[in-house]
């Protein structure tokens, strides 16, 4: 494996930990599937919460995170990293710490969802803005996104709230009824 093939892999299980996969219904035997990012089914469950469960304690994340052991020098079992894949791997390590300390300096964390993220996605992220006004999104450590790449919930929270405030309204104080039986 070259050297970039290898930051490329690097990257990409770092960018892509248990908690960011999606649990999906199966139209087929309508079960419920562990979906990674690239929508291969990792695991399928009987029941919603066991795949809630098992997301983060199942067979893929149990795999997921020994390939982490191996990337930080804790696997006795498998292959040494020479020195320049252990430079590597500290390098994306220090790329993810630097994204993460945004959350610790932001004044203001709020939920978002992907502008172009699918209906059937129910992944909610928090996002930091930034300095620059650009945002990071917890969990995706090599990119930062802009306004318009984001859809802000904590605006459709509001709105959700409003609604239901009405709704509750209604149904406790009722519009008076007319009496149409004997108005005529």
């Amino acid at each position: 494996m070259s050297l970039v093939a290898f930051e490329d892999s690097v990257r990409a299980h770092f960018s892509h930990p248990p908690h960011a996969w999606q649990i999906q219904r199966s139209h087929e035997d309508y079960s419920w599937n562990i979906v990674d990012v690239h929508g291969a089914i990792l695991e399928s469950c009987p029941a919603k919460a066991q795949a809630e469960e098992r997301r983060c304690s199942g067979p893929a994340a149990a795999q997921w995170q020994r390939r982490t052991d191996w990337y930080l020098g804790n696997d006795a079992h498998g292959r040494a990293l020479t020195p320049v894949e252990r430079l590597i791997v500290s390098e994306v390590i220090e790329l993810i710490g630097a994204a993460d300390e945004a959350f610790h300096r932001a004044r203001v964390v709020k939920p978002v969802q992907l502008a172009g993220q699918g209906a059937d996605d129910d992944r909610i992220w928090d996002a930091a803005r930034l300095a620059d006004g650009r945002y990071q999104l917890r969990g995706d450590y090599f990119c930062t996104y802009g306004d318009a790449d984001l859809v802000f919930l904590d605006k459709r929270a509001i709105a959700t709230v409003a609604d239901f405030e009405g709704f509750l309204r209604d149904l406790l104080n009722p519009p008076k009824r007319r009496n149409l039986v004997g108005s005529q």
